[in-house]
């Protein structure tokens, strides 16, 4: 096993651990708490197994999952993680005390939709 397979277990872990603060699904965290188990019972080398795309057969590693491995093996990182090591700025992290919003979704509003300003908001 690798170092990179080691790297990706602990990166899992945390988007777990960060996900968990942030009182997502919980499915969802155990999710990704059970592909950093999963991918350090591989046997072999995940970059072999993301070219043959049997990534999906690795217990618990669904599509999802198996597109942020190839991420990963190609630049090293996790986009999706990235994001969520990054803090939001105080006038939108305080969205999240708004109804029907959560830190989560306005994680995801900020930085995949690009949602800025309330007014943003109100335009969707």
């Amino acid at each position: 096993m690798d170092d990179r397979t080691h790297q990706l277990a602990q990166i899992f872990r945390a988007m777990a651990n960060l996900l968990a603060s942030q009182r997502a699904n919980p499915y969802r965290v155990r999710a990704y708490r059970k592909a950093a188990d999963s991918i350090l019972t591989v046997t072999g080398d995940l970059a072999d197994l993301a070219a043959r795309h049997q990534l999906q057969e690795i217990p618990g590693i669904g599509r999802d999952l198996a597109v942020k491995i190839e991420e990963f093996l190609a630049t090293g990182t996790i986009r999706a993680y990235e994001e969520l090591k990054t803090p939001l700025p105080e006038e939108v992290a305080g969205w999240a005390s708004l109804p029907g919003l959560s830190d989560a979704l306005v994680s995801y509003l900020y930085f995949r939709l690009n949602i800025r300003t309330l007014a943003d908001l109100e335009s969707l």
